[in-house]
């Protein structure tokens, strides 16, 4: 939630954020988080209008980069993603960014820019394939320290306080990878089809 404290975070990661106010900015701005943004970010104003200053809107105060133009591409039209020295897939929607001063981590075929960092500020502007996702943000989390877990497709995991809940969607079983020391307060680490895992969470000292 955009109205949520970031103060508890190292990593925040907003993969759609059309309407951006300058509330939120500020609390960017205040945070020491690492903020990255997906494409169509700032896209819109609250009256559903187009900003003025172009999309990202009020996001510029702290990535001062603009959308020039979006493109979308049918299934069967990939295009290239460069990053980290390989080749992945721009899919779907991309966006040509004007984003003088900043750092381009990724670049589209024709070496316009595809990702752009403005110290704690990442924006992508394409949409791309989870394989790309995983690397990517896989290696943003190891800089920042953040540990990573890897869970099936079907699984989604929240946090309330020191208790985390995994749920399975799927109709098959899956496998958590929890601790062998984790603390299991309902159900256990097979996550049955459709069934839901509560345990407690070791908070730092």
């Amino acid at each position: 939630s955009v109205d949520m404290d970031f103060d508890a975070y190292e990593l925040v990661i907003a993969p759609g954020l059309p309407i951006i106010d300058d509330a939120f900015v500020e609390k960017c701005e205040q945070s020491r988080a690492t903020f990255v943004f997906g494409p169509r970010s700032g896209a819109k104003t609250h009256e559903f209008g187009y900003p003025g200053n172009l999309p990202p809107g009020p996001l510029q105060r702290i990535a001062p980069l603009r959308v020039l133009s979006v493109e979308t591409l049918r299934p069967d039209c990939i295009e290239g993603l460069s990053w980290n020295g390989k080749k992945y897939d721009s899919l779907i929607w991309r966006e040509e960014l004007d984003a003088p001063d900043a750092d381009v981590l990724a670049r589209y075929e024709d070496n316009s820019p595809a990702i752009v960092r403005y110290q704690r500020v990442i924006y992508i502007g394409t949409l791309t394939t989870t394989a790309f996702l995983n690397d990517f943000l896989g290696q943003l989390c190891g800089d920042l320290g953040v540990v990573t877990h890897h869970f099936a497709t079907d699984v989604r995991v929240q946090q309330r306080g020191d208790l985390m809940f995994a749920f399975n969607y799927s109709g098959r079983e899956e496998k958590l990878p929890l601790d062998d020391d984790a603390e299991i307060l309902l159900g256990n680490r097979r996550l049955g089809p459709h069934d839901v895992t509560v345990w407690k969470r070791k908070l730092p000292a």
